[in-house]
């Protein structure tokens, strides 16, 4: 089975299968100037992911290691891939059907900003 999705302006659309990683909660300071908040991320082999119309999709290189995939229409941020990775992560909140995704950890948590806070259970790297 998969799950269909888009970006919020619909440009782009794509299905990924749905045997999704768990969700990772990341305050790592690009994710915090690209999302204004932390991410969260999902995650599957590039090779489970199939993009059905990508004509608005901007891969940009935020450093050596690794892209983020947006949308130059309405600015959605999508994907994130490791230069040396064989899987690509998918924003959470893009997926619009239900995943039944579980939450995992939370990474990067000393860089989380002061104006808010996290009391939940989950590991915190």
């Amino acid at each position: 089975d998969s799950i269909s999705s888009s970006s919020l302006c619909g440009q782009i659309e794509f299905k990924v299968r749905d045997d999704l990683r768990k969700v990772i909660f990341l305050s790592l300071y690009p994710m915090l100037k690209k999302h204004g908040h932390y991410g969260a991320y999902t995650a599957n082999s590039k090779d489970d992911l199939t993009l059905m119309s990508a004509e608005t999709l901007k891969w940009y290189s935020s450093s050596k290691k690794a892209r983020r995939g947006l949308c130059r229409e309405c600015g959605s941020t999508l994907f994130f891939e490791a230069s040396n990775g064989d899987s690509t992560s998918i924003s959470g909140g893009s997926l619009i059907s239900s995943t039944d995704l579980k939450p995992l950890e939370h990474i990067y948590f000393s860089s989380k900003p002061d104006y808010y806070e996290i009391r939940d259970n989950l590991s915190k790297k």
